[in-house]
């Protein structure tokens, strides 16, 4: 199953505005960041794309990076170029960033898809190219937004985590319980990721 993508509307633009406000007063300086859920369908991939759109209307030059390549979600919320390739391709060295790096029609957004499908995802997730991706896209970006896996299942999302500044993790309401999620977040701790909060959806 997959994320639906959903309509904005101007009290879900003003809530993620006011996100963003929150993200960079309480993440200070940082750059890079994760978006997560506990478990698939939580909404975090809608999280993702509106907080990057936030940050790209507030004059931040933004990369919206499609991390979670078991799934790939982002395909449902933006239109894939004819070219498919994208993070997975980058790491198996099939790709250049200038190559995986694709424009938007929002001014100062711009997106990285899961590319092509690839075996052993945890594998390339704990090597040194993830580390040039991610130092690249730093020192071409103000804002570096990572659409990453559900915590539950794969170890994927805490390898990436390494590479983040901080992290938010987007909780369904009525399907997300303190009890239950709270060992996932003390895994995120013990990583040492920087968590700047949860963020509660009622969709």
């Amino acid at each position: 199953m997959r994320e639906r993508r959903r309509r904005r509307t101007r009290q879900g633009q003003d809530a993620y505005t006011t996100l963003q406000f929150n993200v960079e007063l309480y993440g200070d300086s940082d750059q890079v960041l994760y978006i997560t859920s506990p478990y698939l369908l939580a909404g975090k991939t809608t999280v993702a794309v509106e907080l990057a759109n936030s940050f790209a209307a507030a004059g931040r030059t933004t990369a919206l990076v499609e991390a979670d390549l078991r799934n790939t979600p982002l395909t449902d919320y933006l239109p894939q170029p004819v070219k498919k390739v994208g993070v997975s391709d980058y790491l198996q060295q099939k790709a250049t960033l200038a190559e995986i790096i694709m424009p938007t029609n929002i001014e100062r957004l711009q997106v990285v898809f899961g590319g092509t499908r690839a075996q052993g995802i945890s594998e390339l997730f704990n090597q040194q190219r993830l580390a040039e991706l991610m130092g690249q896209l730093r020192n071409q970006f103000d804002v570096v937004i990572l659409n990453t896996p559900p915590l539950t299942g794969e170890i994927d999302t805490f390898l990436l985590s390494k590479q983040c500044d901080a992290g938010v993790v987007v909780l369904h309401r009525g399907q997300d319980r303190y009890r239950q999620v709270r060992p996932l977040i003390q895994k995120l701790d013990a990583v040492g990721s920087k968590l700047l909060g949860c963020v509660l959806v009622d969709e």
